[in-house]
């Protein structure tokens, strides 16, 4: 048995569907996401936690819907009671190995998250990364790059305090090979939704959402050009996805893909 602790976005939180979808049973549901909210999205299967449970381990799930890279490092610190406050959330002090889905670094870009941070203690990293990301001047590309670069120092410093030995799972992000550069990476399951799409390159910007939080000076400054084709090859990618049953909400993996996973990590962590 293995104890495991997963971080990331709503790819690690498992298969999704909407209410209305033609996919859903309607005795299918698993949970509403956020409890007491009227939501059209459901929760209908745990995903990769549920085959690594199923095969004798114990899962720490911490992933969350819309969570960044760094946001969700910042949680993982918090669990492994490395870093303040404290989560008084259940957790494992010393799992054997921390799975990371990693997401699109461009919700890290502060410009995007505004001035109130997603989770608790960010106002200590932001801060430092628009320190990082200044020099580059509106590349989009260039800050991409950074934020990467930023979000895996920082899981470094996690595992030289832990040695707990990270495997990434490329979802909805490219880390580019930047991990190769430090220690805290063991294995990666390199452009696992891509590969699903006969190795279809992820662009680097994929959430609606971080286009709608884009204020005007931000879009002048990158520049309406580079706007445009980052929003076509986003559009593009999600026409990839549109009406498969095997991401029955239209944009997220199903439980046979997160099978697939699981048997991918299976031998990993087994060695």
């Amino acid at each position: 048995m293995k104890k495991i602790t997963i971080i990331g976005d709503s790819f690690g939180c498992g298969e999704w569907q909407t209410k209305d979808s033609v996919f859903l049973d309607g005795d299918f549901y698993y949970r509403e996401p956020i409890w007491g909210f009227d939501q059209n999205y459901v929760e209908t299967h745990p995903g990769l936690e549920h085959f690594l449970d199923k095969d004798g381990n114990a899962c720490h799930n911490i992933s969350s819907g819309g969570a960044s890279n760094i946001n969700q490092l910042k949680r993982l610190a918090s669990s492994l009671m490395i870093d303040h406050p404290r989560h008084e959330e259940p957790r494992f002090l010393n799992p054997d190995f921390i799975i990371w889905f990693f997401t699109e670094p461009l919700r890290d870009y502060p410009p995007i998250n505004g001035d109130t941070p997603m989770h608790h203690n960010m106002g200590d990293v932001i801060d430092e990364i628009l320190t990082r990301i200044k020099s580059h001047n509106h590349d989009i590309y260039k800050i991409n790059d950074e934020l990467i670069k930023i979000s895996m120092e920082f899981a470094q410093k996690i595992y030289d305090a832990t040695k707990i030995p990270f495997i990434i799972v490329e979802s909805l992000g490219n880390t580019k090979d930047i991990e190769k550069e430090f220690s805290f990476c063991k294995y990666k399951i390199d452009n696992w939704i891509g590969n699903i799409f006969d190795g279809h390159k992820l662009p680097i910007l994929l959430s609606t959402r971080v286009i709608k939080e884009l204020n005007d000076k931000t879009i002048s400054g990158i520049g309406y050009e580079t706007i445009q084709k980052l929003l076509l090859d986003a559009e593009r990618f999600w026409v990839l996805l549109k009406g498969r049953k095997d991401f029955p909400d239209g944009g997220h993996p199903d439980r046979n893909l997160h099978e697939g996973l699981f048997n991918k990590i299976k031998g990993l962590i087994t060695e």
